[in-house]
């Protein structure tokens, strides 16, 4: 199938690594390769990326849509509303990444002409600045939604949609402290503060991050979130995505 036209955004195990805000990461790769190998010997073509966080890498593969799944019925005809949501949500995802690094005017002009996914991602990434490999970006990671079989504990990832709020942006230059909110009770840095009167990002925001000049950063996530799957380390959340 062909890809073109802009769609807007807007809506592992290490110390390394930390739920929520990882400042100052790359994007050290982020490039199509048309025959990504997988164990059991086949391939497929998509993208492939990589994130230094703190000199750990991570890898991330995003792959065109090929098939969707609507109450439990597989999905491939193009022409299918649900097949072109699973489209949209992919477009999405790419757009939000490259935002980091292109304007929205130039990705709007690098798609206007549908193309095949591969020249697709090419003509994305030819927007990118110069040197965007050693661009400092903020980064959201989030748990797995649930435990994986044979797993003994699940592990951060790399959020694959926007749903929740945005997860790749250029870096804010501050320090910031997390943010709590759980049954009206604020804690800042992990302390409890009794009269907290900053007002917060949404309404019903239960994480966010906080600077010394009362900013917020752009990273913040609600009650859902938090309360599910996503937001949850261990594997006692609703096995739902409803609210997402």
């Amino acid at each position: 199938m062909l890809f073109g036209g802009f769609v807007s955004d807007d809506t592992s195990s290490s110390s390394a690594l930390k739920f929520g805000l990882n400042q100052k990461v790359k994007l050290t790769k982020f490039e199509y390769n048309p025959a990504i190998e997988f164990k059991n010997g086949d391939s497929a073509e998509g993208i492939e990326a990589e994130i230094n966080v703190n000199g750990m890498s991570l890898r991330m593969n995003i792959y065109p849509t090929t098939k969707v799944y609507f109450k439990n019925e597989e999905i491939t005809n193009p022409k299918h509303p649900e097949f072109r949501k699973g489209v949209t949500l992919l477009k999405k995802r790419i757009f939000h990444i490259a935002k980091c690094f292109a304007s929205e005017a130039q990705l709007i002009e690098a798609v206007a002409i549908p193309k095949n996914f591969g020249d697709f991602v090419n003509a994305i990434i030819a927007t990118f600045e110069d040197g965007w490999q050693n661009k400092e970006l903020d980064l959201f990671l989030q748990y797995q939604w649930q435990l994986k079989e044979g797993a003994e504990r699940k592990y951060l990832e790399i959020p694959k949609k926007t749903s929740q709020g945005p997860f790749l942006i250029p870096h804010v230059s501050s320090v910031f402290s997390e943010v709590k909110v759980n049954d009206g009770k604020v804690t800042v840095g992990g302390e409890l503060i009794e009269n907290f009167d900053v007002k917060l990002p949404k309404k019903d925001t239960a994480l966010a991050y906080l600077d010394f000049k009362n900013e917020f950063h752009p990273f913040h996530r609600g009650e859902w979130f938090m309360e599910n799957g996503w937001g949850q380390a261990d594997d006692g959340a609703e096995d739902n995505l409803s609210g997402w």
